[in-house]
């Protein structure tokens, strides 16, 4: 059964303005399932957010990060991966909404009455319609998952290498971001270090900025004199 992380992060971003009441994050609302099957990568952009978030926990996140960025993604991602994460969306999509959302933190009534909490479509144990004794997936969700085989085969021989050069791309332009933005410690008080490679002249520099502690004066005499 897969795990709610998966897709958190994307949720999460959707719904800001849930529990805490800030302002939602425009444009990065999650599609419906229907709506990201129907458009797959035809809407680049939202196929990118797709792909970056569901894909590495199906195909492995280690082995992601070293293939994605240098990789065309129809060359290390096979399409049943792709077909997987697209029904791994399908079948979480309503219950991490409700995680994330105000529903699953209030409920309207006199506050008796339990809450209606989303499952997971096609592998909730409530459903009668399993293949087998923990197996997982119900019948229903097999049969999506080889819809999904079909539709992102033929998405990729239609649209596979305009994709993957955007994906590139994407991938290219963020981690330029990263190598430029400067350690948070060091921003607003980066400083010129005047380097000096006489001795003396750093121990002079040292003495008159520090007093010393009294009977330390010929020390710092000795020192100097060196």
């Amino acid at each position: 059964m897969p795990v709610p992380y998966c897709n958190v992060e994307w949720m999460e971003a959707a719904n800001r303005n849930g529990r805490n009441g800030t302002e939602q994050v425009v444009g990065l609302e999650p599609p419906k399932p229907e709506k990201l099957e129907m458009e797959m990568r035809t809407n680049s952009k939202q196929y990118i957010q797709f792909v970056t978030r569901m894909l590495p926990p199906v195909y492995g996140k280690e082995i992601w990060n070293e293939a994605a960025g240098k990789t065309k993604l129809s060359e290390f991602v096979t399409a049943s991966q792709e077909a997987f994460a697209l029904l791994l969306y399908k079948n979480g999509y309503e219950a991490w909404s409700w995680m994330l959302s105000d529903t699953s933190s209030s409920s309207d009534g006199d506050g008796n009455e339990a809450p209606v909490v989303p499952t997971f479509k096609y592998t909730s144990r409530s459903n009668n319609r399993v293949t087998g004794r923990n197996s997982g997936w119900t019948v229903e969700g097999l049969t999506a998952f080889n819809t999904l085989y079909g539709m992102v085969t033929k998405d990729r021989e239609e649209n596979g290498e305009v994709f993957d050069e955007a994906l590139l791309y994407y991938y290219e332009e963020r981690n330029t971001k990263k190598r430029r933005r400067a350690p948070i410690e060091d921003r607003g008080k980066r400083q010129r270090l005047k380097i000096c490679d006489d001795l003396a002249g750093l121990v002079e520099e040292t003495l008159e900025s520090n007093t010393l502690p009294l009977g330390d004066e010929e020390i710092g005499a000795v020192v100097v004199g060196v």
